[in-house]
């Protein structure tokens, strides 16, 4: 572990040690991933704290770096070399705004991250410009709400580079994931990692749907359809493990006709029966068949041996 420089005076250390952690905040921001979260343990424990935790100032609520602060806690690393930044805010609201626009910021954001983020931003965006039927803040006018999503709209789409329409498609998106978690937080999770594939516009449409019986069978629908992706996934894993395995065969059975050592012809022979019995699996021939194919294989494997001096 890297030695870790002194950076903060008592009255810091001080706050740190009854810093506040708030599960509101906390889940506000999808969590890491596995890999993520093993990797920024790894950073840390090689690399120290590169990165301040930020914290709310007025409150001493921590806003930023939930994670960092968990692995520190569990490396027992001292606080006075941990960095940290206060930033000043009169709301949580506030503070939602910005932990979404600082995650926006970040690059290692995967496209449907992206997508959640700024549709979920644009959300918000909308709603403190006349929000929706049924809020306080509801205007009754019509066609100046609209007027003022669309230049919502504009405005978010020339912050992040995309167009209004990406942005209206992005809040249909984030809803109905939001909808999705609801039922199935796991699902919602994999969903925005990359590790179940489902289709985008499925998504959209739970998020455009007002009817909740017709949400909840659209959810049904596409939790469905995640589990035979996610078989099909695992299939085709499994048929590249297949593919893997059958090169390693030949590869095996050609190092054999070479003039090698008796010890690695026994691997080979031991390589090569594995790999026999996997090729086969495809397509299930009759025991016989199997067991000609393996003798073969081991016929033409001792036959080209020729032991090295």
């Amino acid at each position: 572990m890297v030695k870790s420089k002194l950076l903060n005076y008592p009255e810091t250390v001080a706050k740190l040690k009854n810093l506040i952690i708030s599960d509101d905040f906390k889940t506000w921001i999808n969590p890491l991933h596995r890999e993520q979260l093993d990797q920024l343990r790894e950073n840390i424990e090689t690399e120290g704290i590169r990165d301040a935790l930020v914290v709310w100032k007025e409150r001493n609520i921590l806003i930023d770096g939930h994670n960092r602060f968990q692995i520190i806690q569990d490396l027992k690393l001292p606080l006075e070399s941990i960095p940290v930044e206060y930033k000043s805010f009169t709301s949580d609201e506030d503070v939602k705004d910005w932990m979404i626009r600082n995650q926006l910021g970040r690059r290692n954001l995967n496209s449907n991250e992206l997508s959640y983020l700024r549709g979920k931003l644009y959300n918000r965006e909308k709603k403190k410009q006349g929000g929706q039927k049924g809020n306080s803040n509801y205007s009754g006018k019509d066609e100046g709400i609209k007027l003022n999503h669309s230049s919502t709209a504009d405005k978010l789409a020339k912050d992040f580079s995309v167009t209004s329409a990406t942005i209206k498609r992005d809040e249909a998106f984030s809803n109905g994931l939001d909808r999705i978690g609801q039922k199935n937080p796991k699902l919602k999770n994999e969903i925005l990692s990359g590790e179940t594939k489902v289709s985008k516009a499925d998504i959209q449409k739970i998020g455009k749907l007002k009817d909740i019986d017709s949400q909840n069978l659209s959810i049904a629908k596409l939790n469905a359809q995640a589990k035979v992706n996610a078989e099909k996934t695992l299939q085709q894993s499994e048929h590249l493990r297949k593919l893997d395995i059958k090169e390693e065969f030949r590869k095996n059975l050609n190092e054999s006709t070479e003039s090698i050592s008796f010890e690695k012809l026994k691997v080979n022979i031991q390589k090569i029966v594995m790999a026999r019995i996997v090729s086969i699996e495809d397509t299930l021939p009759e025991e016989t068949q199997l067991l000609l194919g393996l003798v073969n294989d081991l016929h033409q494997c001792v036959k080209n041996f020729h032991p090295t001096p």
